[in-house]
C-alpha cells in the first residue's frame, strides 16, 4: 500500500538468457565492476583466543544477524594480518564455502569484528545498495550459477574470481531502494505465514 514503480518506457536484451530483458536504463555487468574494492575471504586458521576480538562463522548466517557476545574470538594479532576483512556497517558478508550464499548486511552492531575463510567481505561502491545485494545473491539465479562454476567439487568452493564474474541488473540507486522495501514487505508477510502454519503444525501435533 503506497507504493508505486517507476513505469519503465522501454525494455532492452540483458545479454543473458537467464535474465530477459530488463528496463533500457538498468545495467547488466560483472558485480565486481559495482564493489569498492575486491571481495576476500578471512581467517585461514583461527587461534581462539577467549580475550580476543569475535569471528563471524558460517553457521553464525543461520538466524540473521547473531549476537556478537556469542560468536568465536581470535587474538587481535591474528585479527590485525587480516585487516581487509574487518567488517563494518554497510559491507555485505556472503558465504562462498560449503553452503553458498547464505548472506548478511552488517549492521552496526557487528562493526569491526573479523570473518573467518568460509565468508567473503564486499564492499559496495557509492551507487550500489548493500540491499540490492543482498537480494542477488538470494535469487535463483546466482544459486544456478554457483552449481554452474561449483560443479564437480568434493566441497563447494565458490572463488573470488567467479564471484566477480557473476552477472546482475543494476538499477539506478532510488530503484534499489524502492525494490529492496517492496521486497522485504513481501518477504516478510511470507515468513509470517509460515510462522504461522508451523505453530498450526505443532499444535495439531499436540
Amino acid at each position: 500500500v503506497g507504493m508505486s514503480f517507476p513505469r519503465y518506457p522501454a525494455y532492452k536484451d540483458s545479454g543473458g538468457e537467464w535474465l530477459g530483458s530488463v528496463p533500457e536504463h538498468w545495467t547488466v555487468c560483472a558485480t565486481g565492476h559495482r564493489l569498492a574494492y575486491p571481495p576476500c575471504y578471512g581467517v585461514l586458521v583461527p587461534d581462539f583466543d577467549p580475550n580476543g576480538v569475535p569471528m563471524l562463522k558460517i553457521m553464525d548466517l543461520a538466524d540473521g544477524v547473531p549476537d556478537i557476545g556469542a560468536l568465536t574470538t581470535i587474538s587481535e594479532k591474528l585479527s590485525n594480518e587480516y585487516q581487509r576483512t574487518l567488517i563494518h556497517c554497510g559491507d555485505v558478508v556472503l558465504s562462498v564455502v560449503g553452503t553458498i550464499g547464505s548472506v548478511l548486511v552488517v549492521p552496526e552492531a557487528l562493526e569491526g569484528i573479523n570473518l573467518s575463510r568460509a565468508l567473503a567481505r564486499l564492499i559496495p561502491d557509492g551507487a550500489l545498495s548493500p540491499n540490492w545485494l543482498k537480494w542477488i545473491f538470494s535469487s535463483d539465479n546466482f544459486t544456478r550459477f554457483v552449481d554452474l562454476v561449483c560443479v564437480g567439487t568434493a566441497q563447494r568452493v565458490l572463488n573470488m574470481d567467479d564471484l566477480r564474474a557473476f552477472r546482475a541488473p543494476f538499477p539506478p540507486l532510488d530503484e534499489q531502494v524502492i525494490i529492496n522495501s517492496f521486497l522485504d514487505r513481501e518477504t516478510a508477510k511470507i515468513d509470517a505465514l509460515v510462522a504461522e502454519q508451523e505453530q498450526l503444525i505443532t499444535l495439531l501435533k499436540e
